[in-house]
Formats: C-alpha cells, structure tokens, sequence
C-alpha cells in the first residue's frame, strides 16, 4: 500500500513538472506527452514505480466523461441533416483502419492487437486506454498514435494553410459553433453539480464492468455520459466538471502510459522507424481519400471535409477550420463522429477479431 501512494505521488509530481516544462517550450500535448516523456525516462532508468489499477480506472472514467460531453441533443440534431456523410465517414474510417491494421500485422516486430491498435485515429490516452484491455505494446501503441498526432499538429496545419488561406467565408456558423464547442471544457461560474456527470460516468463503467465489456471503464463512462445527455430534460442544466481536472486526468494518463516503457523499448522505436513513418503516411493519406471522396459525394467543399477528416484531435481541427473559414457545424459534427468510430466503433469490431 505504501509504495502504492508513493507510486501515485511520484507520478502526480513528475507528471506536473513535466507537463508544465513541454506546456512552457508549447510542445503539441504537452499535458499528456510532457509526463509520458519524463515517466519514460524514470522507467528506462531502473527506478521503480506502479500504476495502481485503480489509479487507471479513474483515469478512464474521467476521460469519457469529458468525451462524452461532446455529445449532446445539438449534435444530434446535426447529425440528421448530415446523416449520409456521417454513415460514409464511419464505415470508410472502419475500411481504412483495418487496412492499415493488416498492413502492420504484417510486420515481424508488431503483434496483431498491437497492429491493429496502432492504426485507429484516436486520441493517445483514449487509445492508450483501451489497448490496455487487449495486452498490446504500450510503447508501440505510444509511439505510433505520438508520431500520427505529430504529425498532423505540426506538418498538416502549415500546409492546409497555405493552400487554402484565401477562400469564402462560412463565418456566421462558424463562430456560433466554435464558440459553443469551446464553451464545453470551460469552468463555469455558477454554482452547479458537474460531480453529477462523474457519478453518471462511475455507473456506466461498473455496468459495463459487470457485463465484461471491453475497456469497460472508458467506454462505459463515455456511453452512460452520451446517453444521459441525449435523453436529460432541456431544463436541467449541469455545468461541465472543470477543465482542470480533464488537464490533471490527461497528466496522470500520460505519466501511466510513460511506465510501460523500457531499456528495449528505445532499441524497439529505432527498428520501428520505418513503419512508423509508413503508417503515419498512409492514415494521413487515408483521411485525405476519404475528405476527398466525401467532397465528390454529398457535395462538400474539400476544404471542410479535410477538416472534418484528418485525425488531429476534435478542439484543434475546430479552432483550425474557424481559422480557414471552413464550415464548422460539419467540421464539429463529422469530427465528433470520427472520434466516437475510433473510440467505440472500431474496438468493437476489434472484439471479434481478436
């Protein structure tokens, strides 16, 4: 129990300081990346620290609860003007993530759960999250999501921005939604129970829990939030838990993520380079395809089905399209429904191939 806490209490620090040094440089997911880096460090370095299971469970069911929140009665009603696009975006993400998936399998030094989770266009500590529950290569699950997400933080935006800085303006909805979307992680100045939204998302994860789901504590906590949302009165308003303690959930996660590393695991990512790279390119390439086809088919133009496409995080993809003047109520709704195929569609689908 005693080297538990201290286990907790090492990461809780490190995890601090290291988030607030890749925060201070403005690295891309510094609260996540920062700590996944300096436990990393620790752990290649001899010393001894546990991530408790409870530890990783709270963890999981605060992130899908701030996941969750995402989807509310306005996306859904989003979602009917633009159900065909959403039904093509989550099938050709499925289609997409597992080719790519049987191209890595097909790598000697990758697993096929390793393989397969490597592939699918989430958030890191989400993913990182549910690999957990499959036995996967945490460092190569890490390392591959690190190099995607990089990837489309730094080289993409430039990019897009360059070929699309001049072009109409989609500006009234954009701003409406931009800022409602942001509104969502702010704390609130009044005085309402967001615990709420925590104990909906405890209940969630021991149902599924008790059912043996896959990932239960993530993927329960975020179906019990969607739900509620969904189908609560429009007069029982709830404020969203503080962003703080998202910041703080994604500190730990990174810091438990960073354990899973070794001395083999610096000579694993050296030898890995190439598919790294290589998987790195074709999702991107892949979500490119898909915006373009999506484009053709219902009439979009390309610029808002790339935002809408690329796997670059749900805020950053929004904040980018408002900047290039992107439609951002398909942007938000299409992102959201990307996020939630990776999320709970495709480990599914994993469920049965696994």
């Amino acid at each position: 129990m005693a080297e538990e806490i201290l286990s907790i209490i090492t990461i809780l620090i490190v995890g601090y300081f290291a988030a607030s040094i890749a925060l201070k440089i403005k690295m891309p997911l510094a609260r996540l990346i920062g700590p996944i880096i300096a436990m990393g460090t620790l752990k290649i370095l001899g010393v001894n620290i546990i991530a408790p299971g409870y530890l990783k469970a709270g963890v999981s069911i605060v992130l899908g609860c701030f996941f969750g929140m995402f989807f509310n009665k306005e996306v859904v009603n989003r979602m009917k003007t633009l159900i065909l696009p959403c039904l093509f975006l989550i099938i050709a993400n499925i289609i997409v993530t597992l080719l790519n998936g049987y191209v890595l399998t097909n790598n000697p030094l990758v697993d096929k759960a390793t393989a397969l989770f490597s592939v699918v266009p989430g958030g890191i500590s989400e993913m990182a999250i549910i690999a957990l529950s499959y036995q996967t290569d945490m460092v190569q699950v890490t390392t591959f999501h690190m190099a995607r997400l990089l990837a489309v933080v730094l080289v993409v935006p430039p990019i897009i921005t360059k070929i699309f800085a001049n072009r109409n303006s989609h500006e009234e909805t954009s701003q409406a939604v931009a800022n409602n979307t942001e509104a969502l992680l702010e704390e609130t100045t009044e005085e309402k129970p967001w615990f709420i939204y925590i104990l909906i998302g405890f209940i969630g994860s021991i149902i599924f829990y008790i059912l043996n789901v896959p990932s239960n504590f993530i993927i329960g906590s975020l179906v019990a939030v969607i739900i509620f949302n969904i189908t609560k009165k429009d007069t029982l308003l709830i404020a969203p838990p503080p962003r703080k303690l998202n910041d703080l959930a994604q500190m730990i996660m990174g810091g438990i993520i960073g354990l899973s590393f070794t001395q083999d695991s610096l000579v694993e990512i050296g030898q890995l380079f190439f598919p790294i790279f290589g998987i790195t390119s074709l999702i991107i390439g892949g979500s490119v395809l898909i915006a373009w086809l999506i484009s053709k088919i219902y009439k979009i133009d390309f610029l808002t089905s790339l935002m809408a496409s690329i796997p670059g995080g749900l805020l950053p993809m929004i904040v980018m399209a408002e900047e290039l003047k992107a439609d951002v109520v398909v942007v938000s709704t299409l992102q959201i429904v990307r996020l939630l195929t990776a999320v709970l569609i495709i480990p599914m689908v994993y469920s049965f191939l696994l």
